[in-house]
């Protein structure tokens, strides 16, 4: 094999990790909880820093597709498909600073790797600190919309019985309508019986404290901005989404009071 051909292979090799490394990037963003827009300008900007002439992406809640095309003509294209978006902003602001990095040092694309390889071992937030921010949150919001001192202090029992259904159905792999469903269904289920045996006051007051940690409110402020910024289908699928799984909610609760509202006669 020639130099010549070994050199134009390399250049090949380089183009097409750049463009993985943007992606790996712009995927982990969309799944910590990024915006759309941040996701395209992320990986726009690491292409454009190593050398890409021209980039065009696209990017949707289940989506990131790219094509870079570099000075002598090369064009590399690679997608992404994403099947869940979280939330982890220490993770999202990591890949944001070494995204600014990339832009501003211009490391090697194998440092540039091995951060992001760094970033990617930490683990996110473990399971114990969510469970005590659900059930804070609960409580908070149970006094905050008139729960009296009984509905408060169920409020954690309830939002314990929405962290476990949330762990059973992403261990047995259900859809997130189905997972919503769920939680809605049992959290008023557990409401119900603890308000009949009189450890609480109100199913009403208990449930609407503790379903707010399962509302999408991030999900619908992303879909708001992307409709005024111009980005109409990330922002209608987004918006989409979010009622879904307000249906869910709302479906569960429903199912749940119809079977066990009853107890409280």
């Amino acid at each position: 094999m020639s130099l010549t051909s070994v050199r134009e292979k390399d250049r090949m090799a380089d183009a097409a990790g750049v463009v993985r490394l943007a992606l790996d990037v712009g995927e982990q963003i969309l799944l910590s909880g990024g915006e759309v827009g941040r996701v395209e300008d992320t990986v726009l900007r690491i292409c454009t820093s190593y050398g890409a002439v021209r980039t065009d992406v696209f990017a949707i809640t289940s989506l990131v597709f790219v094509t870079a095309v570099w000075e002598n003509g090369e064009i590399v294209t690679q997608s992404r498909r994403i099947k869940e978006v979280g939330k982890c902003m220490r993770r999202l602001e990591e890949l944001n600073s070494l995204s600014r990095r990339i832009c501003t040092e211009r490391p090697t694309l194998a440092e540039a790797e091995k951060a992001f390889s760094e970033i990617m071992k930490r683990s996110e937030s473990s399971w114990v600190k969510v469970l005590i921010g659900s059930l804070l949150a609960a409580t908070a919001y149970t006094a905050f919309f008139g729960g009296d001192l009984k509905d408060c202090l169920v409020a954690p029992f309830v939002a314990a019985v929405i962290f476990g259904s949330q762990f059973l159905t992403k261990k047995i792999g259900g859809n997130k309508f189905f997972s919503q469903a769920l939680c809605s269904f049992l959290a008023t289920a557990a409401a119900s019986f603890a308000v009949a045996m009189h450890l609480g006051s109100s199913v009403d007051h208990i449930m609407i404290g503790c379903i707010m940690i399962l509302i999408p409110g991030i999900s619908v402020t992303h879909a708001v901005e992307n409709l005024i910024i111009g980005d109409t289908i990330a922002g209608l699928i987004s918006l989409s989404e979010a009622l879904v799984i307000a249906l869910a909610l709302a479906g569960g609760f429903a199912l749940s009071q119809s079977l066990f509202g009853g107890l409280l006669i």
